[in-house]
C-alpha cells in the first residue's frame, strides 16, 4: 500500500540506523526503495546488503544526478497508493506510517504530516494544535502557516506530481504544494514528533547566502507558475521564502 523512497548518497554512517528503523516499522504493508545515487563510500553495498531476504525491499543504482532525480526515480519504481520519503541520514519512529496511513484512510485526508526533531529539539510548524494534538488545513489556512518547509509525510501517490530537477532548494517545498493544491486541499498535521531529522557538516541544502538568495528566487518563479491553480500561492512561498 505504501511505498517509501529513499534517496542515498554517501550516508554509510547513518544509512543502517535509517533502515532499521523503516523495517521496525509497525506498519509492515509497504515496500522500500533504496535509490544510490552513484555513492562513493559503501552505502551501495549496504543497500544490497538489506535486500537480501526481504522481498520489500528494491534497489537501484545510478549515477549520480542530485536528490530530485534520484526521488523521481523511485516515484518511477513505486507501486503503492501512498508514498512518503525519507533522507538515507535520518531515521522515523515505529509508528510513523501507521500513524499517518491510518489518519489519511480514516478520515480522507490528501497529506498527512507529523512534526520533527532536529539536533534534540521539536519542531511544529509554529501553529496551535487542537487538544489532540491534530491540525487540518484547507485552501483558507494554509495562506497563514508555514507547511512547506520539508518533504516528510504521506502523499497519495500521483505520477503526475514530480520533483523539480532543476532546483537546488525549494524542490521539497514544492512537491508539498503541488500535492496540495492538485488535491481536495485537506492536509492534516499531527503533533508527534516522530521523524528525527539528522545534522550532517556539508550536507546539500548548505549554501551561502547568496546562493540561498538565487535559489529561492528560482523556487519562487517555479511556484509562480501554479498561480492560475491556486491564486494565493505567492504570499505562502514568499513567506516560506523570507523564513528560511
Amino acid at each position: 500500500l505504501v511505498s517509501i523512497i529513499v534517496p542515498v548518497y554517501n550516508v554509510e554512517k547513518y544509512l543502517r540506523a535509517c533502515l532499521d528503523s523503516i523495517l521496525a516499522q509497525t506498519f509492515s504493508n509497504f515496500e522500500l526503495i533504496l535509490i544510490d545515487d552513484g555513492s562513493k563510500d559503501r552505502s551501495g553495498a549496504i543497500c544490497d546488503e538489506y535486500a537480501v531476504g526481504d522481498s520489500r525491499i528494491k534497489v537501484l543504482h545510478k549515477e549520480n544526478g542530485g536528490v530530485s532525480k534520484a526521488r523521481n526515480t523511485g516515484l518511477d519504481m513505486a507501486q503503492g497508493e501512498y508514498v512518503t520519503f525519507i533522507d538515507g541520514d535520518d531515521t522515523v519512529d515505529a509508528d510513523y506510517i501507521g500513524l499517518m496511513y491510518r489518519e489519511m484512510v480514516e478520515n480522507g485526508y490528501d497529506v498527512v504530516r507529523l512534526s520533527w526533531e532536529r539536533g534534540g529539539v521539536n519542531y511544529t510548524y509554529h501553529i496551535k494544535f487542537n487538544s489532540e494534538g491534530r491540525r487540518v488545513v484547507d485552501g483558507e489556512s494554509i495562506q497563514t502557516l508555514l507547511l512547506c518547509t520539508n518533504i516528510w509525510g504521506l502523499f497519495r501517490a500521483n505520477p503526475q506530481i514530480r520533483f523539480n530537477e532543476t532546483l537546488k532548494n525549494g524542490e521539497d517545498s514544492l512537491y508539498v504544494i503541488e500535492n496540495f493544491v492538485k488535491s481536495n486541499r485537506r492536509m492534516l498535521l499531527v503533533n508527534k514528533p516522530y521523524y528525527h531529522y539528522t545534522i550532517v557538516e556539508k550536507s546539500a541544502s548548505d549554501m551561502s547566502p547568496l546562493e540561498r538568495l538565487v535559489a529561492h528566487k528560482k523556487f519562487l518563479n517555479e511556484v509562480l507558475k501554479m498561480k492560475g491553480v491556486y491564486p494565493r500561492i505567492e504570499f505562502l512561498v514568499k513567506r516560506h521564502s523570507l523564513s528560511d
